[in-house]
């Protein structure tokens, strides 16, 4: 993203976190603008991981896009980023790209019970290049599938490290995630929405040259 495009998802962040009916977002906007600005931070750490490694990382060129929903392939093709656009649903589906062809994968707000499996890790490193890297975002919902669900994924991140298959970069814990969406308070006899946040986690692994 240019430096314009940046401090104007800012703003327009800003206005989701405080919910401003007028000047805010709907809920697939906001899910788009949270991917922007989350890839942004993943490209962040990819320059700063290659950085510490005196690693030249040149630009990216070539940006392809996965989703399950038609509402949020059209929303990210009116941003021009994408040069190509895919819809699949992750699990039942396999990810629709050859193996080894890209430098970053990244995934955001998917992961979680009732949404793509654990399983659909795999398929994400299998189409990082060898010493590329996959960026790996969620929420930490309530609840006990959602407890149960970051527990499976943590023990396959591991698996998939002790085959050999990546190494951790870093695992970051994120504070402000993205508005509770289960938060509602009692006012006046009326359910008012409060605002609150969900922490999250940002898990950063680097595929191995060979596995």
């Amino acid at each position: 993203l240019s430096e314009a495009e940046h401090e104007h998802l800012n703003r327009k962040m800003s206005t989701v976190r405080w919910g401003n009916p007028k000047n805010g977002c709907s809920g697939s906007e906001r899910c788009a603008l949270v991917k922007r600005l989350t890839l942004q931070e993943c490209v962040k750490r990819l320059w700063r991981a290659a950085a510490d490694r005196g690693t030249n990382i040149g630009c990216f060129l070539h940006f392809v896009g996965v989703d399950g929903s038609e509402g949020m392939l059209e929303k990210a093709e009116k941003t021009g980023l994408y040069q190509d656009l895919k819809l699949v649903l992750l699990g039942p589906q396999p990810l629709p790209v050859q193996t080894d062809v890209f430098d970053v994968v990244t995934i955001v707000g998917a992961l979680d019970a009732g949404f793509v499996p654990v399983s659909a890790v795999r398929e994400l490193c299998r189409a990082a290049k060898p010493g590329g890297f996959v960026c790996l975002m969620r929420g930490n919902h309530r609840g006990a599938p959602a407890a149960s669900y970051k527990k499976d994924l943590e023990t396959e991140l591991q698996q998939m490290e002790e085959e050999g298959l990546w190494s951790r970069v870093a695992i970051q814990e994120v504070d402000r995630y993205m508005e509770d969406p289960h938060l509602n308070i009692e006012r006046d006899g009326k359910t008012e929405q409060q605002v609150s946040y969900i922490s999250g986690n940002v898990y950063f692994y680097k595929k191995s040259v060979s596995p």
